[in-house]
């Protein structure tokens, strides 16, 4: 679901109806679309289970991408819950999208795995050693 945090004449609607869609189960996946520029905005978001925050202007294109982009790490995080029977597994996450490293930590820290995030490439190799972590995503 696309969602516009400016609902009628408050944003704060836009947040009551992203508190109510994380309440359906199975969960609702919602983008958040907004022409406002705020860090409390996207954290909040995250927090309500927002899976993206895109900035307006915005071109059909660049939305679509951030539904696969959103599509492919919620597939890939069911993938690793459903699989591990260990959840203090050690998890390495390199994403140059520091919004969607807060989505992955959000999303996975209440199962107990130990994250390492990191959005510079140039650390990869260094981090991978120190790490070593038991799944690379």
């Amino acid at each position: 679901m696309l969602l516009d945090l400016c609902l009628s004449d408050s944003k704060d609607n836009g947040f009551e109806l992203l508190a109510q869609l994380a309440t359906y189960q199975p969960p609702i996946p919602v983008l958040i679309v907004t022409a406002i520029e705020s860090f409390a905005d996207r954290v909040r978001v995250a927090r309500l289970g927002g899976q993206g925050f895109l900035q307006k202007p915005i071109s059909a294109d660049q939305v679509m991408d951030a539904i696969a982009r959103s599509a492919d790490a919620i597939m890939r995080i069911t993938q690793v819950l459903q699989q591990s029977s260990t959840p203090d597994a050690k998890l390495l996450i390199v994403d140059d999208d520091q919004q969607m490293l807060d989505l992955l930590r959000t999303l996975l820290e209440p199962w107990g795995f130990k994250l390492t995030l990191l959005n510079n490439p140039q650390q990869f190799w260094d981090t991978l050693e120190q790490t070593a972590p038991d799944l690379l995503i």
